[in-house]
């Protein structure tokens, strides 16, 4: 099953695949791409070039920091920003997202109910292919 990874936690918008790339200084952090239309730093009001100075009171020097910070808050949650947008030191407040990352799972693993039929499709499917490409890790 493909479900949420941490539906728990909050999201800014700068973590992830596809998210813009973010680089780190002493003076904060630069948003390098343009940020994904809609996402909270989106809906924020900031985006390529602006400098994120501090979230919710706690200076960002780095992706971990950053990380830390926004795994502190669930979605919903509000954090306010302080960035620099053209020269001009700016505050706002984003609203966190839930992390919309993904993860694959089995059922088991998931705690539901695998079936006989399922078990079947799965040997049947994936059987074949671990067990008939299998070369014994060496070159032929």
């Amino acid at each position: 099953m493909l479900r949420p990874a941490h539906p728990e936690q909050g999201w800014l918008g700068l973590s992830g695949p596809g998210t813009p790339d973010v680089s780190f200084d002493s003076a904060g952090a630069v948003l390098s791409d343009p940020v994904w239309i809609g996402s909270p730093i989106y809906l924020a009001g900031l985006d390529t070039q602006d400098r994120i100075v501090s979230v919710d009171g706690r200076p960002v020097t780095s992706e971990s920091a950053l990380s830390s910070i926004v795994a502190g808050h669930r979605p919903g949650e509000q954090v306010a920003i302080v960035y620099v947008q053209r020269g001009a030191r700016k505050t706002t407040t984003a609203t966190l997202a839930a992390d919309p990352t993904l993860e694959l799972v089995s059922y088991e693993r998931a705690g539901m109910p695998v079936t006989d039929a399922m078990r079947a499709f799965r040997d049947s499917w994936l059987g074949s292919k671990v067990q008939g490409n299998h070369t014994g890790g060496g070159a032929r």
